[in-house]
């Protein structure tokens, strides 16, 4: 069972690609976490799935890259910036 983003805490005093602060993430055991970009990003490397709920659908978290080489969090739906998930996951 892949681990849900139910919500993100955002920083808007950082550029599209780090306004992410923190997931707020439910784990296949229903206990409720916080991690950062930099560890999605590595629990994703490691094989661990991540999705956020878009209307009625789930859609998987990935990792995408920017011009300069940084490393962000996106979905397949994006295409240079993470906007599904700013718009689409509660911010608290």
């Amino acid at each position: 069972m892949a681990n849900r983003i139910q919500s993100i805490v955002l920083d808007g005093n950082k550029d599209e690609y780090e306004c992410i602060s923190y997931f707020r993430v439910v784990n296949g055991s229903g206990e409720t976490m916080s991690l950062s970009q930099e560890e999605v990003i590595a629990c994703i490397e490691d094989g661990y799935a991540f999705n956020i709920r878009i209307k009625t659908e789930e859609v998987p978290l990935e990792i995408g890259n920017t011009k300069d080489g940084r490393q962000y969090i996106k979905t397949d739906r994006d295409s240079d910036f993470p906007v599904s998930i700013v718009q689409n996951v509660p911010n608290t």
